[in-house]
């Protein structure tokens, strides 16, 4: 496995700490006298390596967990993050608190605090932008130097209009120097092609690749691919999205193999 400072350059890559948010029309509910059937918008929600460009819309709150088991090692990290739109769709707030176990020991991990500006993209079009910045405070259990960290991911999106959506991330994040560690400096970059199989069945394949560098240090990209699946349920007002993904690591990575599920509850809250 990797050390705890690759760790979490790879987990801000990763579901638990993004922001994105399906669109409310998208729960269509059944026309209440004969007429034109609804439109199903298409799932618009979280990936599970990459980052989609989609803030919460106002009035709905997201609930996402993300459970990622090795296959070798047998190690797993928990995830849960919570999303709230602030004041309207150009300004959305999250945290995200992740549970592991690492070398058969088990810990809660640091709690992240994460802030996106829908830059472009409200109101729906073709392109979505939306800047993230977010402080992990070392709160985790495991934590005794009291390192922090900031990152920085520029999340982008764009629906070619072909049943094909493209996102792109790249980002940067600066984990601390505290208590004799290291300060290390983190970068990512990632893709990803959604395929609109049905509008509420999606496969999907991402590619993300981390690169650490501790300072006098050197580091290495370590890519991780992943392909993947989601469904979206509706129960009413409550959307529930389901998902699977089978996650590869290659070049420096190449022993990483992992399960990832997903699972994404939203409401309305008001």
């Amino acid at each position: 496995m990797r050390n705890r400072s690759s760790l979490l350059a790879l987990a801000f890559a990763c579901c638990g700490l993004v922001a994105a948010a399906e669109d409310p029309a998208a729960r269509a509910t059944p026309s209440p006298t004969p007429g034109p059937v609804p439109e199903v918008v298409p799932i618009q929600d979280n990936s599970f390596l990459i980052e989609e460009a989609y803030n919460q819309e106002p009035g709905i709150v997201q609930h996402i967990f993300g459970w990622s088991r090795d296959d070798q090692s047998g190690d797993w990290s928990l995830a849960f993050t919570q999303e709230w739109p602030l004041f309207d769709q150009h300004h959305q707030i999250s945290f995200s608190l992740p549970v592991e176990r690492l070398d058969a020991a088990s810990k809660i991990g640091d709690l992240a605090f994460n802030y996106r500006y829908q830059a472009v993209g409200v109101g729906g079009g073709p392109v979505a932008f939306a800047p993230r910045v977010s402080f992990v405070a070392p709160t985790g259990s495991d934590v005794v130097a009291g390192q922090g960290a900031l990152q920085l991911n520029l999340p982008l999106s764009f629906d070619t209009g072909r049943n094909v959506v493209l996102h792109t991330n790249a980002g940067v994040s600066r984990v601390f120097e505290a208590g004799g560690r290291p300060a290390v400096t983190g970068w990512n970059l990632g893709q990803s092609l959604i395929w609109l199989a049905h509008p509420r069945v999606n496969l999907m394949l991402e590619a993300v690749a981390v690169h650490t560098r501790e300072t006098g240090g050197e580091g290495e990209w370590e890519p991780l691919i992943g392909p993947g699946v989601r469904v979206a349920i509706d129960w009413g007002g409550l959307q529930v999205v389901p998902g699977l993904a089978f996650q590869f690591g290659l070049g420096p990575a190449s022993e990483e193999r992992r399960v990832f599920l997903y699972l994404s509850l939203e409401h309305p809250f008001r």
